[in-house]
Parts: C-alpha cells; structure tokens; sequence
C-alpha cells in the first residue's frame, strides 16, 4: 500500500523541524510568517537557518561547491510526495540567498519532472528570483511568497 502524500508530508513534518538548531522562536515565526491566518499543524516546516550572514554565505557556498544542505534533501522528500498528491510545506528564514539556493537545490535532487500537487510558502525577507521561479514553473508547484518579519539571529 502506498502512502499518501499528506501522510509522507505528516511524517517529515518533525524531522524537518529539526534541521535547524532547537529554537522555537524562530519555528513560530516561520509559522507565523507562513500563514498569518494560521497553519495547518501538519504541515511540514523546513526552517533554514544560519547564525549569521557570514554563517549563511558559508552554508550557500558549501551548497555550490560541495553538496546540497540537509535541508535541501529533506525538501526533495516532500517534494516526491507532492507527485502522489497536494502537499503544502512552509519554508524559509531570514537570509534569502540562502533559503533560495535551499530551494533550487532541492528541486535538483528531486527524480520527478512534475510536482504540481506542490504548494510551497516561501518565507523570506525577498521574493524568489527568476531561476527559482522558472523552476517552480517547469515542476508545475506553486511558490507563494510571505515576507520573513523576523530578526536574523544575534
């Protein structure tokens, strides 16, 4: 038996979570940030994190040089489900380089051509590029842009 994309989604949801370092404010500002009207407490969060801008542009070139970040294979995770079905995941953090190259990368691992059940909540101080963009649109997913509101880390 298969499962559904809402039950693989559902059981990434805490694993994606853990990704970033045990902060809670800043997994309910993604919340937040996500859905201002509220989120579905199901849904996936992949939270991407960096102490601090050098930190973020360290992480963005480890990404381009070496291998793609964890988040970025967890990405891919849902985004196979959202082959099988609607998945939304809420995604993001206050470097928008960073949570780009997060996300161009996992539409690299992903094997699916198309993922049009994909909804994802892009959370970030800027909206997605065009390369971004061109790929959400060659997949078939949805990027819905929510503006980061939070302080970047101290």
């Amino acid at each position: 038996m298969r499962p559904t994309a809402a039950a693989v989604a559902l059981g990434l949801t805490l694993v994606l979570a853990c990704v970033a370092p045990p902060n809670e404010a800043w997994l309910a500002a993604l919340r937040a940030d996500a859905a201002p009207g509220g989120l579905a407490p199901e849904t996936p969060l992949v939270l991407v994190w960096a102490e601090d801008p050098e930190a973020a542009w360290g992480r963005i070139v480890r990404a381009r040089t070496e291998a793609p970040l964890e988040e970025s294979e967890l990405l891919a995770r849902v985004f196979e489900a959202a082959a099988v079905g609607p998945v939304e995941v809420a995604m993001g953090g206050p470097y928008s380089e960073l949570n780009e190259q997060v996300m161009i990368d996992a539409f690299g691992i992903t094997e699916r051509d198309r993922v049009p059940g994909l909804r994802v909540l892009y959370v970030s101080p800027e909206p997605p590029g065009d390369r971004l963009l061109q790929l959400c649109e060659r997949h078939r997913a949805a990027c819905l842009h929510r503006p980061w509101r939070g302080d970047p880390p101290r």
